[in-house]
């Protein structure tokens, strides 16, 4: 089972960054879906898949009034840690990769690819 940045902790990262929800229950709503099941069934397998769909869904649904772009990104570097994995990209890479996922729209498969084409084991050494 891959753990996922929980309510508390994406509060605690808005609150640090001054973002605020636009609508209660916003956050709520999007940390939902990577844990999705259907039939029985994960909609999302694995860390990648999930990491995708968090991504997908901060990017597509917009929870805060501002900041989702950067919230989706960390709340992936999260997923990332709480797996005991990271993502190796320097901050050029990140960022273009999150403007495109942010953009007219890229699949939770190819953002899942990107990741996973992306991740390495253990801790970040970039602190």
């Amino acid at each position: 089972m891959t753990a996922l940045p929980t309510h508390a902790d994406t509060l605690a990262i808005c609150r640090r960054f001054g973002w605020h929800e636009r609508e209660p229950g916003a956050l709520l709503h999007v940390l939902s879906r990577p844990a999705g099941r259907q039939f029985g069934v994960e909609l999302f397998p694995g860390v990648h898949a999930k990491a995708a769909a968090l991504m997908d869904t901060v990017n597509r649904l917009h929870p805060l009034v501002d900041g989702n772009k950067r919230l989706s990104w960390i709340l992936v570097l999260r997923t990332y840690q709480l797996a005991g994995l990271h993502i190796e990209a320097d901050d050029d890479q990140a960022e273009v990769f999150v403007l495109t996922v942010a953009g007219p729209h890229l699949s939770v498969e190819r953002i899942a690819e990107w990741l996973a084409d992306h991740c390495q084991s253990g801790p970040s050494i970039k602190g």
